[in-house]
């Protein structure tokens, strides 16, 4: 999803410089914001506090394992 928002961007403004930086925490993200380092984020859920969220897409999560693996017997998961 990300390559194709990046590329989607570059091609309407292509003199916008794009540098990718990963955080491992979403308060290490949004301090990032905060602290003008970063311009944006993008994050796996909602924050709270003083940002102007949008979502970008929606996407499934899904689990694979072997059959027969303990995580496939959990409630709701299906074959």
């Amino acid at each position: 999803m990300l390559a194709a928002v990046i590329r989607q961007w570059h091609r309407r403004y292509p003199e916008v410089a794009i540098t990718l930086r990963e955080s491992t925490s979403m308060d290490e993200a949004l301090g990032l914001v905060d602290s003008d380092e970063v311009d944006v984020a993008m994050l796996t859920a909602p924050s709270a506090g003083h940002f102007t969220i949008t979502a970008l897409a929606e996407e499934e999560i899904v689990l694979t394992a072997p059959t027969g693996h303990g995580a496939g017997r959990a409630a709701g998961c299906t074959h």
